[in-house]
């Protein structure tokens, strides 16, 4: 990868160089540089204004800096350019998606709410159809199934993930807490287990195997769960009182 400074020197020799610009402005949103990200941005576009990768760099500009609509507008007008361009339908889903879970559960209004999950599962499905490989996409079809609760979708596409790549450790976590949704309580156990399997620091995986051990009766496990999250971050101040509650539970 190019430093700044390279580029700074690139773009004084090409001063019309559309992806010159494109990747000094990567390079700030690495440094969390958004102001001058943004300037990069907006100059690739004005000089390739067809420069679908462009839009979408400086979409995630706009999601960075809490403008979402302008957000959404730039990876539309990606695709508008490029149908084919799988990130650009995956960033708009997963916008989508955060739409449907602000309006389904902050502001309850479970109808919007499925509605724009419903937008999120379309693109998804778009991105699927170009790129059926990315077990990624998969996971985040199926959150936009279980955001509208048909949780037997969502489990097919966890297990369409996990297919891809067998060693995903979150997405055995996810599917756990469907199985657990449905009170399957014995596969929600094994996907947890599956999950610190590969990742023994998953703290997500320890939080919903030790819930599922507390809503149990199981609290001596459940806090020893807790107890390896503490392992791993010493400074989660919520586990400390959910151990508190299980010790109380045992009538320590």
């Amino acid at each position: 990868m190019k430093t700044i400074e390279e580029l700074d020197r690139e773009i004084q020799l090409d001063s019309n160089n559309a992806e010159l610009y494109r990747l000094r402005g990567c390079e700030h949103y690495k440094k969390k540089d958004y102001d001058s990200a943004m300037k990069d941005f907006e100059q690739a576009i004005q000089i390739n204004p067809s420069f679908a990768r462009a839009y979408v760099n400086r979409g995630l500009m706009f999601e960075v800096t809490n403008a979402p609509d302008r957000a959404v507008a730039d990876y539309s007008k990606a695709i508008q350019i490029d149908p084919k361009f799988t990130e650009a339908y995956i960033n708009r889903g997963c916008m989508c998606s955060d739409s449907g879970a602000a309006y389904t559960f902050a502001e309850n209004d479970v109808e919007k709410g499925f509605s724009f999950f419903n937008l999120a599962i379309a693109d998804f499905n778009q991105a699927i159809n170009i790129d059926s490989s990315n077990a990624m996409i998969f996971v985040y079809r199926a959150m936009a199934y279980r955001g509208i609760k048909d949780y037997d979708k969502a489990i097919m596409d966890f297990d369409q993930a996990i297919n891809i790549n067998p060693n995903f450790s979150e997405a055995y976590r996810l599917r756990g807490d469907i199985y657990r949704s449905k009170k399957d309580f014995d596969r929600a156990l094994a996907d947890f287990s599956q999950a610190l399997q590969f990742d023994p620091k998953n703290e997500n995986a320890f939080s919903s195997r030790a819930l599922l051990f507390y809503t149990n009766g199981d609290y001596a496990k459940a806090i020893t769960d807790w107890e390896a999250i503490l392992q791993i971050n010493p400074n989660n101040s919520s586990v400390e009182m959910d151990i508190k509650m299980a010790k109380m539970k045992m009538g320590n």
